[in-house]
């Protein structure tokens, strides 16, 4: 599982995503510096992200 996650996200703390990474087994949290909850300015950072998450081998 992947979750990505903006620093300057308003509507959800940060704590609570690095919350949820601490008790989801095989989770990988991604934090964009800057980055608010839609990602407005980061768009090619978030993809980037996801599509490298994809690629990887699903038995690590």
């Amino acid at each position: 599982m992947l979750t990505v996650h903006g620093s300057d996200d308003s509507l959800v703390r940060v704590e609570e995503a690095l919350g949820f990474a601490k008790v989801i087994r095989n989770h990988k949290l991604q934090i964009i510096e800057g980055a608010d909850h839609r990602f407005s300015e980061y768009r090619d950072d978030l993809a980037s992200i996801v599509l490298s998450f994809i690629k990887e081998p699903l038995n690590q």
